[in-house]
């Protein structure tokens, strides 16, 4: 399982993401570097934990203040595949992200005003350049039409339009250290597509949280709380690895 670290942008700065409240983000701080430079937070991820992917969340674009641009490009050039998540709805906009550096490029339940836009991204970059990101509140799919379908219902449509790979996140747990939620549902995505990406995380206490993810054969973790406050350290991470 890839260790993925979570920068949430805003303002030109790397912010602490609490449960999805965006209004009460503040600048981050981390064990790991001064300040909240976000090439610089990068860069830290990467000397202390050899990470080769990174999810860039632009906060200013998904709240309608602006967008990263600048940053995202910035750090295109760290080395990293940056998954980079801007509300990008429109085959312009994941076109656009795919051009200031982003690799992969988030296309958001929450922003999606139906699944056919979800189509047309997949239709102008492709499967392996788009990620569906299935968003949810305390276990509940924050979807525009209708947020009372099953999450299951949500990802069986998606596979069924082409979606190869997905993060599912359930942003009330993010910044909370309260454990991960989506431990179920990835089981049951693993289990009716077992070829599928899976990417999971928010509210990630300890590297306990992560033997049942492992268990499910999900692909990659978001992490960024437990790593700035150092209850998963460089070297514990090198362990649970080969362990794996």
């Amino acid at each position: 399982m890839e260790l993925i670290p979570v920068l949430d942008l805003m303002r030109h700065q790397v912010v602490r993401g609490i449960a999805g409240n965006r209004k009460e983000y503040q600048a981050n701080q981390s064990c790991l570097v001064e300040g909240s430079d976000p090439v610089e937070t990068a860069l830290a991820f990467k000397k202390h934990f050899n990470v080769k992917t990174l999810y860039i969340a632009d906060l200013d674009a998904l709240t309608g203040h602006g967008k990263s641009t600048a940053e995202i490009s910035s750090l295109s050039k760290t080395g990293h595949n940056l998954i980079v998540d801007a509300g990008a709805v429109t085959p312009q906009a994941a076109v656009d992200l795919l051009k200031c550096g982003a690799n992969q490029v988030v296309v958001p339940l929450e922003a999606l005003p139906n699944m056919k836009a979800l189509s047309t991204v997949l239709s102008e970059i492709g499967p392996l350049q788009t990620v569906f990101s299935l968003d949810l509140k305390n276990g509940k799919p924050l979807e525009k039409r209708d947020q009372s379908r099953p999450p299951l219902e949500i990802v069986n449509e998606a596979i069924a339009i082409g979606v190869q790979k997905m993060i599912v996140l359930d942003i009330a747990g993010v910044g909370t250290s309260r454990g991960i939620s989506t431990v179920e549902l990835c089981q049951q995505i693993r289990s009716a597509y077992p070829d599928v990406e899976i990417i999971s995380g928010g509210g990630v206490r300890s590297l306990s949280d992560l033997t049942p993810l492992t268990e499910c054969h999900v692909n990659g973790v978001l992490i960024a709380s437990a790593l700035h406050d150092g209850q998963i350290t460089p070297a514990q991470w090198m362990q649970f690895q080969q362990r794996k």
